[in-house]
């Protein structure tokens, strides 16, 4: 065996290492929570009739796991509410909700994981011109990078 050995050595400070059996080495971080995820979407001053918001994609390296989406037209009641998650252009339909009155959120609960470039869009139909729009949801953030 060559090369540093003794798991108390300096050398294994940071991070999980095992052996692999041929060489000690740094091991990859297996489905860890890095992070929170609570975001808020705003559109003021929306265009009217379809009206939609999206998220950021997720970023290499990471998965997002979603387990809250709420949406909401402050203003008026839009026909319905469209709550998805869109892979490689293609949307998955969570939700398709009626908002009972303005200012009142319809929400989606479950737990989805988006994958990178997968993003969340909640699609406002039959929103009136100058409405004030906002998407919120939450979950947690996985590293799958080494």
């Amino acid at each position: 065996m060559s090369g540093v050995t003794d798991p108390a050595s300096p050398y294994f400070k940071d991070g999980q290492w095992g052996w692999d059996g041929t060489v000690w080495r740094k091991l990859p971080l297996v489905w860890g929570i890095s992070d929170g995820i609570g975001t808020q979407l705003f559109l003021a001053n929306a265009v009217g009739g379809v009206d939609t918001l999206s998220s950021t994609a997720v970023p290499a390296g990471e998965v997002h796991v979603i387990e809250t989406i709420g949406c909401t037209d402050l203003t008026n009641v839009p026909t319905y509410n469209l709550i998805q998650t869109v892979k490689d252009g293609i949307g998955l339909i969570l939700a398709d909700l009626v908002q009972s009155a303005a200012n009142r959120y319809t929400y989606w609960n479950g737990r989805i994981t988006l994958w990178p470039g997968d993003y969340i869009a909640c699609t406002f139909y039959g929103a009136v011109a100058g409405d004030d729009l906002y998407v919120r949801f939450g979950g947690y953030k996985m590293l799958i990078a080494e």
